[in-house]
């Protein structure tokens, strides 16, 4: 109960400090004392940073997996006040608990090791191929406001209305009767300019072969929401 109330205190301080009714000029001791007494983890994370100043444009963020995966990054451009992108820097109390989080290793639940994440299988479904492909690789660019937004990948819906929008080579974008065909292959393979672009164009290197097979397996089982 003890833990429950400094929790609760905790991060109402901190959605306070975010909003400007709190003052950045608390003591750092303060601070300090009230980090120890909370059990970090990714629900408070998510409700006190993620959700107000972050999943608008990083949709990844939604899933422990996804924040996970790119938390050392989120680290960075936090503290160098990058991001929020057009929106004032994040509070030094919510930096804080951000920093906090990561040191303890982002664990997912309190209490728990995350030394040794779970490895991530990946399952020919739309919500296994967004959340480990689409969402953090691809959507970035390829979204309606993006510098990619010819080809909009932001949803299984939309890809699904565009499959038969012909690129490239008069390729279908999404090729149901040959899926190794499709556009979305395609250009995912490419020997020279594959995407998504390798370093330093982006962040990401190329998708790997087993990437690449659940993705073509997605496209032949029809595009499939859930696991089959």
């Amino acid at each position: 109960m003890t833990t429950l109330i400094h929790l609760t205190g905790f991060v109402l301080m901190l959605l306070l400090a975010s909003c400007g009714n709190y003052s950045n000029e608390t003591p750092f001791k303060v601070r300090e004392i009230e980090l120890s007494e909370v059990e970090l983890d990714f629900a408070t994370i998510k409700s006190a940073i993620l959700t107000p100043h972050c999943i608008a444009c990083h949709s990844q963020y939604n899933s422990y997996a996804g924040t996970k995966r790119e938390i050392s990054r989120m680290i960075s451009v936090v503290n160098n006040n990058r991001m929020p992108k057009n929106a004032p820097a994040l509070s030094s109390n919510l930096k804080s608990l951000l920093d906090a989080w990561a040191e303890r290793g982002a664990p997912e639940f309190a209490g728990q090791d995350p030394s040794e994440p779970p490895p991530v299988v990946l399952t020919p479904d739309w919500k296994s191929i967004a959340e480990n492909i689409i969402v953090p690789k691809c959507v970035v660019c390829h979204n309606p406001q993006g510098q990619a937004k010819f080809l909009d990948l932001s949803s299984r819906q939309v890809i699904f209305d565009a499959r038969n929008e012909l690129f490239g080579d008069d390729q279908k974008l999404i090729d149901l009767d040959a899926p190794e065909n499709s556009y979305l292959i395609s250009v995912i393979t490419d020997e020279f300019e594959p995407m998504p672009p390798p370093p330093p164009i982006s962040n990401f290197g190329r998708l790997s072969a087993e990437e690449v097979s659940v993705l073509t397996k997605w496209i032949e089982l029809g595009l499939p929401q859930e696991k089959p």
